[in-house]
């Protein structure tokens, strides 16, 4: 999975405290009818090997810049995301 340049993928990355879950944020990325929505992307290790097995995005707020900000709790179950201007989400 690729994304345009200037989508930020990689802005800020969260691992989990036991290093087998990480969260990558692309807080500029694009839908239709949102500019700059944002999406975060999770990824599970597999012995030396990172494979995406989720992505979230961004809610449809122009400009949003979701993913902004990422932290991950130490098992990787639960993902706080921030978005840039006043906007926090949480996913277990």
């Amino acid at each position: 999975m690729f994304h345009a340049n200037g989508d930020q993928l990689g802005y800020d990355v969260a691992l989990s405290g036991d290093a087998n879950t990480m969260a990558v944020g692309a807080y500029d990325a694009d839908f239709v009818g949102a500019t700059n929505a944002g999406l975060v992307r999770l990824y599970s290790r597999d012995g030396m090997d990172w494979n995406v097995f989720q992505q979230i995005n961004g809610p449809d707020v122009y400009y949003g810049r979701f993913g902004w900000s990422l932290n991950l709790s130490h098992d990787g179950s639960t993902l706080a995301v921030g978005a840039r201007y006043c906007a926090a989400y949480i996913y277990s």
